[in-house]
């Protein structure tokens, strides 16, 4: 989740994904094949897609791009998130959590392992399912 816009946000991936012209997927396996990857510095979606387009323009290749976005979804959550850390592990939890590629970008910005709750994509349902029966 983002505190601007989608641009932390799965449907922000699938978005890149079909613009790179590949599945979402596939968007974290290619980019763990990634050699240089991009710098992408918009914090909104729209501004993020530019800068996309424009890499794709330039010929820079997909793989390169993908991980370019991770690293960005991770430094912007990251960010959010160091305003509330507690000590502790941290756990990945929504569909995102399945994306081996943001998962990595997360340990490599955090510098620590980062695990991914089983069935990571019900974890939303789940406590809002939880919240509502409380509530009666």
């Amino acid at each position: 989740m983002n505190d601007k816009c989608a641009a932390g946000t799965g449907k922000f991936m699938e978005v890149i994904a079909q613009i790179l012209e590949t599945t979402i997927d596939n968007v974290g396996p290619l980019s763990l094949e990634a050699t240089n990857p991009c710098d992408i510095n918009s914090t909104c979606a729209v501004f993020a897609q530019s800068e996309v387009i424009s890499l794709v323009a330039r010929k820079y290749d997909r793989r390169d791009i993908l991980a370019g976005m991770h690293i960005s979804m991770a430094r912007r959550i990251v960010k959010m998130m160091k305003k509330s850390e507690k000590d502790g592990d941290i756990l990945m939890t929504g569909g995102g959590s399945l994306n081996i590629g943001l998962h990595k970008a997360f340990e490599e910005e955090l510098m620590r392992d980062v695990f991914v709750a089983d069935y990571p994509q019900f974890n939303g349902a789940i406590g809002a399912a939880l919240i509502a029966s409380e509530r009666g």
